[in-house]
């Protein structure tokens, strides 16, 4: 028997707790974006016997971002394909992960389609549409249905290089959707009237968007400049009202393994480990490098509170796991999947040693177009109990 930290999810993080040590394999779905054509699915794998138990089909050209509700019964992705007249259709697609099969599909514009979003009351998903008139293109955030993925209205959002440069959209846990792209800040839109406001300028207008503060008033981007001596980018802390910034570096004691000057950040995940305080769970965020080691740092989520001093917000470890853009974990925080050029590894987590949280266990699975992986969500089974990815 399973039960969520109720708190942690109304803070919009995809947490869930360990009440039973008994649970059944864990399986992770993986999207494929790279590869051949073939190559370009989702996959389910078994993280016990890192095998491939199902290829799920009929997901477009290039799966991109996942995201699941707070049960993980179902995952939303994100998707594009090209047409026979020679243009991008963006997609959305449902997928049922107990019956392990796309329910419900719908097209999205006509330019590629590479984020989605879930409103905390798990009622509409939220991705970029956009539309083409008399040879104007023009750039919305669509707002769907989440059960029937019928468009329910499209939120213009409009500044000079907004269009070319969209990114990522978020949600905020008092569902304020925010999104990345135009170099003049971030849009931030009201859920209910859809009144758009300009935010803070992000580093780079293309800037990921990892998550929030654990009180929702901070949005987590990437940092683009090193932070530490041995390489690697931080992560820079926005003050979603006044638009202030706190980049977050690296305590890293001598001797650790240095990492590629620019390997930057990719992906960001929540953890409540049984070993972690009530309400205090581990954020972890993995990075990518098209070559050399690239690390996976991590801090408590308390670490990370706007109300501390800003010199002692800090990732306080970190371990070098290859060239991984994308990491998932399992339900008790133990185990953790890993993208590498090529195929995916799975990774142990140590609560012992906080120094080096994870480290590779020997298992691995390869995977055709594994470099351009983008999202990856583990599922127990049943799927009832389960962790994933922390972008709801």
């Amino acid at each position: 028997m399973m039960r969520r930290t109720a708190c942690l999810h109304a803070l919009g993080f995809a947490v869930t707790t360990l009440a039973s040590a008994a649970h059944a394999a864990p399986h992770a779905f993986v999207s494929v974006s790279g590869g051949t054509p073939a190559s370009r699915a989702v996959r389910v794998i078994d993280l016990e016997t890192m095998t491939i138990t199902t290829t799920i089909g009929n997901v477009g050209d290039e799966p991109g971002r996942m995201v699941a509700n707070a049960d993980r019964s179902q995952i939303w992705l994100s998707s594009w394909r090209d047409t026979a007249q020679g243009f991008n259709e963006g997609q959305v697609h449902r997928i049922d992960t107990r019956t392990r099969q796309v329910v419900d599909s719908q097209v999205v514009g006509i330019r590629q389609n590479r984020t989605i979003a879930l409103s905390p009351d798990e009622s509409r998903v939220y991705t970029w549409k956009t539309e083409s008139v008399d040879g104007v293109s023009s750039l919305g955030v669509a707002v769907l249905d989440a059960t029937t993925l019928a468009e329910i209205v499209v939120v213009p959002i409009t500044g000079s290089g907004c269009l070319q440069n969209a990114s990522d959209i978020a949600v905020a846990p008092d569902g304020r959707i925010v999104a990345g792209g135009c170099p003049d800040g971030l849009r931030i839109v009201d859920p209910v009237t859809f009144t758009v406001t300009t935010g803070a300028v992000t580093p780079l207008p293309g800037t990921p968007i990892f998550g929030f503060s654990p009180d929702g008033g901070e949005v987590y981007v990437a940092a683009t400049t090193p932070t530490v001596a041995n390489g690697g980018t931080g992560i820079r802390a926005i003050d979603l009202e006044t638009g202030t910034g706190t980049d977050f570096y690296w305590e890293v004691p001598l001797g650790s393994p240095t990492y590629p000057n620019g390997s930057t950040a990719a992906r960001m995940i929540v953890v409540q480990r049984p070993d972690d305080p009530p309400g205090d769970p581990t954020v972890f965020f993995s990075y990518g490098s098209a070559f050399g080691n690239t690390p996976v740092a991590w801090a408590r989520s308390s670490d990370l509170a706007g109300g501390i001093d800003p010199r002692q917000r800090r990732l306080i470890g970190r371990a070098a796991v290859g060239p991984s853009s994308s990491l998932g974990a399992e339900i008790d925080g133990n185990v953790g999947l890993g993208a590498r050029l090529g195929g995916m590894i799975r990774l142990r987590f140590d609560p012992a040693d906080p120094d080096l949280a994870l480290a590779e266990d020997g298992s691995a699975v390869a995977l055709e177009g594994v470099g351009t992986l983008t999202d990856i969500i583990v599922v127990a089974e049943p799927p009832d109990a389960l962790f994933a990815d922390g972008f709801d």
